[in-house]
């Protein structure tokens, strides 16, 4: 029992291996000399790296006769167990963290069970023996400043362009007045200038290039015109805020004026005249009642006349006595 049972672990094993290689004919780079008797696919053509600020990209052609559906594994080594980019596509964009370093790239094709030579290419970015390893085109802001132009260059992954060239980069400033063929240049060594003592009013035109000590293969940017400003005048400046003073200052008084008169902002003390404020003693006049007297009418002539005799005097008494108590008033 124990003899059948190794028996069958053994074979497991053997069959794991064999597919283990298998699979790693078909799907990973393999260009050692063991794997040359199954190379029957026939090997990628033009093989190239084409790298525009460090985005690079490897292309190929399939080689005459490859079939349909084949798979292209990108490895970057002779016998890379696990390839870097597997892909049924003719082009790959690589990601090279280290610019500086020399990578060397293999690629083969593989359909089922069939592999291809491998292909391989050096490549190292930094180099200015690369033809293709590009830098630019730059893209700048242009405004005017009165006699002179500013200028505010940026690159496309500029961060890693600064990193990896550092002070050997630097910026070349093409220039010209519109209309004119020949152009002026100015190097700097700064992504921000001014181009000064220009002529006011003016449209100039401006393209940049970058500089590279060690890598000739920058790209210079598009022409872009723009004019210097004209300096401004003042004295419309100064008429408005003589003018927006004084209708300030009118305003202002108008309004203190109206706020004194009507008592609101402070209260006017008024004095009246001394005749006016003398202490004088108030008179009260009560009237006295009058009692009427009854009057009685006789038909008798002679009682008549007896009785008006005595009325008669004392209606006058009173009247003496109104005419007393007037004149004492």
């Amino acid at each position: 029992m124990k003899h059948f049972l190794l028996t069958i672990y053994l074979m497991l094993q053997c069959f794991y291996v064999c597919c283990s290689h298998m699979l790693q004919d078909v799907h990973h780079c393999s260009c050692t000399q063991e794997s040359k008797a199954l190379r029957t696919l026939p090997a990628p053509v033009n093989v190239t790296i084409t790298s525009l600020n460090f985005q690079s990209v490897l292309r190929w052609i399939p080689g005459p006769g490859t079939p349909s559906g084949t798979i292209y594994s990108i490895c970057n080594s002779e016998d890379n167990i696990k390839p870097k980019h597997q892909t049924n596509t003719t082009n790959q964009k690589l990601d090279l963290k280290y610019p500086k370093e020399r990578a060397i790239l293999y690629v083969q094709a593989s359909h089922k069970r069939l592999v291809s030579p491998c292909v391989n290419i050096n490549f190292t970015p930094f180099t200015k023996s690369t033809s293709a390893a590009r830098i630019g085109p730059p893209t700048f802001s242009l405004d005017g400043c009165g006699s002179c132009l500013v200028i505010n260059i940026t690159l496309p992954e500029m961060r890693t362009i600064k990193d990896v060239y550092g002070s050997t980069l630097s910026f070349s400033i093409f220039w010209k007045k519109a209309g004119e063929t020949q152009f002026q240049e100015t190097l700097i060594t700064h992504s921000s200038y001014v181009l000064e003592n220009l002529k006011v009013g003016v449209e100039y035109c401006v393209k940049v290039q970058p500089k590279i000590t060690t890598n000739k293969n920058t790209m210079i940017s598009e022409l872009k015109c723009a004019h210097t400003s004209v300096k401004p005048n003042r004295v419309p400046a100064v008429v408005a805020w003589v003018s927006v003073l004084i209708v300030s200052g009118v305003g202002l008084t108008v309004l203190m004026f109206g706020l004194f008169y009507t008592g609101f902002l402070c209260k006017l003390k008024t004095h009246l005249p001394r005749a006016l404020t003398a202490l004088v003693e108030g008179y009260f006049v009560n009237p006295e009642r009058i009692v009427p007297d009854l009057v009685s009418i006789s038909s008798e002539p002679e009682e008549q006349g007896k009785t008006l005799g005595p009325k008669t005097h004392h209606n006058r008494e009173n009247t003496n006595q109104e005419g007393e108590e007037e004149e004492e008033e």
